[in-house]
């Protein structure tokens, strides 16, 4: 069963297509127990950039075709 879904997960990775991303991230650092939260808010941030500013593929997307996430 397992080598089946490996298989098929392998298939799918092949035919996927890249796009854009529009995403919006939330960290709930509360769960942590951390009493440092800026850490916590600064990497909220460094991932949204990340996400939303790296062109997945050379084609050019404008801001409706992005995937909301």
């Amino acid at each position: 069963m397992g080598r089946i879904l490996v298989f098929f997960i392998w298939c799918s990775s092949i035919v996927t297509y890249a796009q854009e991303l529009n995403c919006n991230v939330v960290i709930n650092a509360e769960q942590t127990g951390n009493s440092n939260l800026p850490v916590f808010k600064t990497l909220e941030k460094q991932i949204f950039e990340f996400v939303n500013t790296t062109k997945w593929t050379n084609k050019e997307f404008t801001n409706q075709e992005r995937i909301e996430c």
